[in-house]
């Protein structure tokens, strides 16, 4: 396949996702009360306190094909004096983006990106504050107000918990170890983001800015899709454990190891992702459906779990 038809295809494949009303209204929503609850209850078991909805950061995607007339706003000295397009994402333990704004220019810090941010719209919002806001305890005193898990730059906002520059005293040292250990999390999500997607990785060979977007934003809900996979199979692994008197006689025989060779053929198909494997067919024929619009030959491949899926994310 020639390089230019490569790139048409993989703009129409990631924008056939983020026009898809039923993807992005699943995977790209906002956190709503029982959402916020849920992400509470993850964090106080997971870093022992309540009341934190998310850890809030920034990352930037190199632009290689970034237009000369846009070159001031994109240009960022500190990656090289390339251009780079920022993404900023709100997100929980489980790597879930709760938050993704795509699309600043790379020459904004984090302030300037939170100045037009669609979550501090959120945040003053009155409906926020109503439908998702739900009073929690620390230490004995009750908070009505959700919090996040923000670096030293962010302004000194009441739902921001930043760490102490200068930490004096075994207390404050223990809270700055806390919170930048908690904080985290929005690190370990952009690696993971990075390392599925090589899209993100290298520079973008896009000319037009909603190209751009569209690519991040497709990658940030397919991780999505992977993560409610991972958590899906995890919580069925651990909702189903094996008896206490049948590992004692399978130990007793020695049969431990047919045991977990059953159980795991048994999980193989249990833990099948069909769901995802079929809204990546329904994408793949969207993407088919706008390249033969534009007089582009393409070829539809079903994907099917097993031998199509390492090849599938190789080619992402």
């Amino acid at each position: 396949m020639a390089r230019n038809t490569t790139s048409e295809c993989l703009k129409a494949f990631f924008q056939a996702i983020t026009m898809d009303e039923e993807l992005t209204a699943t995977y790209m929503r906002a956190s709503s009360r029982a959402d916020a609850q849920r992400i509470s209850k993850l964090h106080e078991d997971k870093h022992g306190i309540p009341g934190l909805l998310l850890s809030l950061d920034c990352m930037h995607v190199l632009w290689k094909n970034c237009p000369v007339g846009q070159q001031c706003h994109y240009k960022n000295a500190k990656k090289n004096k390339m251009s780079s397009v920022v993404l900023e994402g709100g997100v929980d333990w489980n790597c879930w983006f709760w938050h993704a704004s795509c699309g600043h220019p790379g020459t904004n810090n984090d302030i300037n990106i939170w100045d037009v941010s669609s979550l501090q719209e959120m945040f003053l919002s009155r409906e926020f504050n109503m439908e998702v806001d739900f009073p929690f305890t620390i230490d004995g005193k009750t908070f009505q107000r959700l919090w996040c898990l923000v670096d030293g730059i962010y302004p000194p906002i009441g739902r921001f918990v930043k760490t102490i520059p200068v930490a004096v005293g075994k207390v404050m040292k223990l809270f700055v170890e806390w919170q930048e250990s908690a904080r985290k999390d929005s690190e370990r999500a952009f690696g993971m983001l990075v390392r599925k997607f090589q899209l993100l990785a290298r520079p973008i060979e896009h000319w037009n800015i909603e190209d751009v977007k569209n690519q991040m934003c497709g990658c940030v809900i397919m991780h999505n899709m992977m993560v409610e996979e991972r958590i899906l199979r995890e919580r069925m692994e651990t909702c189903m454990p094996c008896p206490v008197w049948k590992r004692k006689a399978f130990k007793r025989h020695g049969m431990v190891r047919e045991m977990m060779m059953r159980h795991a053929a048994d999980f193989k198909v249990m833990f099948s992702n069909h769901w995802v494997y079929t809204q990546m067919n329904n994408i793949w024929k969207r993407a088919s459906t706008i390249l033969n619009r534009d007089g582009l030959t393409f070829t539809t491949t079903r994907i099917t779990p097993g031998s199509k899926k390492r090849s599938c994310i190789k080619l992402l």
